[in-house]
């Protein structure tokens, strides 16, 4: 069964059962970008200073790449990306430790790969866009020292829905 999924650059991403693959609904991407303002500038702000991309979201290894990946060296600092409430901070499976901020209208960034003393933030906190709030590691399924960070629409992996993964890159660089 072959499904478009388009992102910035993406072609279709084939899945072998029907089972495996994802539901996503239908929104333009104004509804996402222009998301009732929540960040002033209708932008994300970078996560971490001097950003390099490594790896974009797409299809890798058989399976999509859901977010984008930083690199960078560890002890890196890394920042929220936009105002919000962070609704987990800890370990988690294949990501090493994790960071998800709530930007509320069901927006929510992902960090991942920390190791558990680089978390500077607790599940409940408040942060503003621009705080630090980690730094860069290399735990978890890592290949090096990085930062995986995605975008989620509805909820996040973990969470009472995994949410619809969406390209970071539009909201980082309008």
């Amino acid at each position: 069964m072959e499904i478009p999924i388009l992102f910035m650059t993406s072609k279709p991403i084939t899945y072998e059962t029907e089972e495996k693959t994802p539901v996503l609904q239908s929104q333009s991407f104004s509804d996402y970008y222009n998301f009732g303002g929540f960040l002033g500038n209708g932008k994300l702000g970078f996560p971490v200073a001097n950003m390099i991309i490594t790896s974009k979201m797409g299809p890798r290894w058989g399976r999509l790449h859901e977010g984008i990946d930083i690199g960078g060296r560890i002890g890196t600092p890394i920042f929220a990306a936009g105002d919000g409430v962070v609704v987990r901070a800890g370990p988690s499976q294949g990501y090493g430790c994790v960071i998800v901020i709530h930007h509320g209208g069901g927006l929510y960034t992902l960090y991942a790969h920390m190791y558990p003393h680089q978390i500077k933030v607790y599940p409940g906190q408040q942060v503003k866009r621009g705080q630090q709030i980690a730094e860069i590691g290399n735990n978890g399924r890592s290949k090096g020292p990085h930062l995986h960070f995605e975008v989620r629409k509805g909820g996040y992996p973990g969470g009472p829905s995994r949410g619809i993964p969406l390209d970071p890159i539009p909201f980082l660089y309008g």
